[in-house]
């Protein structure tokens, strides 16, 4: 894959769907960390911002069910839920005028939009080449169940 430009209306960018699927996948009987998506993103402009929106429901339970999405194997977004059935969830990675500078938006459990007591995460991978994005589900009791219901994942380049 290569580096991706998308213009429209006079030179601004504008967003590309990478990948979206509304196939579900589960993890139940374990509690190791279970892949239920993995997406190949493409290499990244210094000011590009990958969106990434997913939809789970869970047994509706105290345990904990904890969502992760990684970049190769760079957690970019770590989420615990319990005591609830659905979630929808939206996380930004944003380049920070650098290909390998990133700020994302805080992780905190169910909450996509909004106030937050948790500050803004930062990373430092190399999306100069294509990269790995994989969404995850950890249970803290192997009775229980996630299910990634849908998710899409898209780049917004300037």
């Amino acid at each position: 894959m290569t580096a991706i430009k998308n213009t429209a209306g006079g030179g601004h960018g504008v967003p590309q769907i990478i990948a979206q699927s509304a196939v579900s996948s589960s993890v139940t009987g374990t509690l190791a960390e279970t892949t239920l998506a993995t997406i190949a993103l493409p290499a990244l402009q210094a000011n590009s911002i990958v969106r990434i929106t997913h939809d789970h429901t869970f047994t509706n339970n105290a345990d904990t069910k904890t969502i992760t999405a990684r970049i190769n194997g760079t957690s970019v977004g770590a989420y615990n839920i319990a005591s609830n059935a659905t979630s929808s969830m939206q996380r930004r990675l944003a380049n920070r005028n650098s290909k390998s500078s990133q700020l994302v938006t805080p992780a905190t459990a169910g909450t996509s939009f909004g106030s937050s007591t948790s500050g803004y995460l930062t990373a430092t991978i190399d999306t100069s080449v294509p990269t790995t994005l994989t969404l995850t589900g950890t249970l803290a009791n192997a009775a229980d169940t996630i299910t990634l219901e849908s998710y899409i994942v898209e780049v917004l380049n300037p």
